[in-house]
């Protein structure tokens, strides 16, 4: 978390699963968020922009459980939810 506070204190952006798995429906659903998106909001310097959005197809290239990605799948962000600034 400081490594990500501290590029965001820099001007520059993360990208995180702030769920920290993927869906365990295997749909376009969004769980709870662990805390640390709460940090970085928190302890950031400047208040960063939040946009929370779903991935499709990560339960084909990683499913819950599996210990290597599976190659040869596409992934797709089909819908922007939210954006916060």
């Amino acid at each position: 978390m400081d490594i990500a506070i501290s590029e965001l204190n820099g001007g520059g952006w993360v990208h995180i699963f702030p769920e920290g798995s993927r869906s365990g429906d295997g749909r376009e659903t969004i769980g709870s968020s662990k805390r640390g998106v709460g940090r970085l909001v928190l302890d950031a310097d400047n208040v960063p922009m939040v946009v929370p959005f779903v991935h499709t197809g990560m339960q084909e290239v990683m499913p819950i459980g599996a210990n290597f990605p599976r190659i040869a799948k596409t992934v797709s962000s089909p819908s922007i939810l939210l954006a916060v600034a």
